[in-house]
């Protein structure tokens, strides 16, 4: 990561596409050797591209790093249905990894869980009165 960090500082002169891409190599390799924030930084710019399946990838090498920031990420994948089937009930257990992982997590997760709740309520609410969702 330091290494795509560092290579950022070369782009100057180059187009913004050239420079994205050294970063991705960069971090590519980084994310082989097994640096969570690579995969993490690897995530973001696939999701950003478009392309949410291979973002939850590499959203997953940095969870299974311990890495608290990815598995908040990978939480929100799966409360929105981003690259994966959308199950509430594993975005709720992937918030709480990541509020496990790291106390500097706990209010953003605080947050997440919240809105996730609220979510929960209305579909329970239109799953039970089919035209009262509606009316919200």
């Amino acid at each position: 990561a330091r290494a795509a960090r560092r290579g950022a500082a070369d782009c100057l002169g180059t187009s913004a596409g050239d420079c994205e891409g050294r970063a991705r190599r960069l971090y590519e390799l980084a994310a082989k050797q097994g640096n969570a924030d690579a995969a993490l930084r690897l995530g973001d710019m696939t999701l950003r591209a478009g392309d949410a399946a291979r973002a939850v990838g590499h959203y997953q090498a940095a969870h299974e790093l311990r890495h608290a920031q990815a598995t908040f990420a990978l939480a929100w994948c799966y409360q929105r249905g981003l690259g994966v089937r959308r199950d509430l009930h594993l975005a709720k257990r992937h918030f709480g990894l990541a509020a496990e992982a790291d106390a500097d997590a706990a209010w953003p997760v605080r947050l997440a869980l919240g809105l996730l709740y609220a979510e929960w309520g209305l579909q329970e609410a239109a799953r039970r009165r089919p035209g009262a969702a509606a009316r919200l």
